[in-house]
């Protein structure tokens, strides 16, 4: 999983990050190209934010994780 998830934040471009999804709600997190992320285990991912805010995502919710516009956020 880290590593699937570490080649699609290499291979972002300008205006465009990693999302993950709810399946049921409107809210969802992002990683950005410069954000730090490690897995603490297969269900919890931290991501880093350049401004020093840190994400604990629980994956066991997502139902999608894939690379969306910033616009789409």
């Amino acid at each position: 999983m880290e590593s699937a998830i570490r080649e699609m934040q290499q291979k972002l471009t300008d205006g465009y990050c990693v999302g993950f999804l709810y399946a049921n709600e409107g809210t969802r997190f992002i990683l950005e190209k410069s954000d730090e992320f490690h897995l603490l285990n297969y269900n919890w991912i931290v991501i880093r934010k350049e401004n020093g805010i840190v994400i604990i995502i629980n994956l066991e919710f997502i139902s999608e994780i894939r690379i969306i516009r910033m616009s789409y956020k």
